[in-house]
This record gives C-alpha cells, structure tokens and sequence, in this order.
C-alpha cells in the first residue's frame, strides 16, 4: 500500500493511503487493518485521526450492459491527523514514524503487506 504525507499547517498532516491495484473487488477489512495499525504506531508521537475519507477512484461496471452496480476496484483512503508532530517537518516526522513501526524509510511509500497480498 503506498503513502504519500501532506503537511497541513502547524500540528496537522493529510495522509493518503492507496491500495494496491490488483483489478478485483476490493477488501476493507485489511485495508482499514493496515491504516489502523499505521495510526496506532502515530498515535505514540501524538498523532489523533480527526477524519476519515474514501475516495473511490475506480468502478468495475457489469461486462455485458449497465445493469447492476458493479465494484470498487481501486480506491485511496484520505486521513487527516492532527495533534503534537513529532516536528514541524512533515517529512522528518514521517520518518520518525517509520523507524518506529520498523519500516524501511528508503522508499517510504510501503506499510505492511496486506494480508492475502
């Protein structure tokens, strides 16, 4: 799952996190797993979830006309934290956030794999 960390004024970040495509219907249990799990690591430096956003990005139609709904097959989840960041260098603070959860800040987009992934 990638990440991407948008600075959002003095003690706030935009976070987005987008799953991987891989053209099936998407499952939210591991999904909101995993962004728990990276919340749960932010919340130790002071990071709080004030809101939570899916933005569909795109939906498989029926094959054969337009009946019927369809399914999300990708998507992107929007966080917005706010609370004391571990510093006022939105790129800096995601590091300390990564060296935390044990994640490799090389790349920096990767969580933990997702299970089943």
């Amino acid at each position: 799952m990638e990440r991407q960390e948008f600075a959002a004024g003095p003690g706030q970040a935009i976070v987005v996190y987008a799953p991987d495509d891989l053209g099936a219907e998407l499952e939210p249990m591991p999904i909101y797993e995993a962004i728990a799990a990276d919340a749960a690591v932010r919340a130790e430096f002071g990071h709080r979830i004030v809101s939570v956003h899916a933005m569909p990005l795109r939906h498989a139609a029926a094959w054969m006309g337009r009946e019927g709904s369809g399914f999300q097959t990708r998507v992107a989840i929007v966080v917005v934290y706010s609370g004391t960041m571990p510093s006022d260098d939105i790129e800096d603070g995601a590091a300390r956030v990564d060296a935390a959860a044990g994640v490799d800040g090389a790349g920096r987009p990767d969580l933990p794999p997702l299970p089943g992934t």
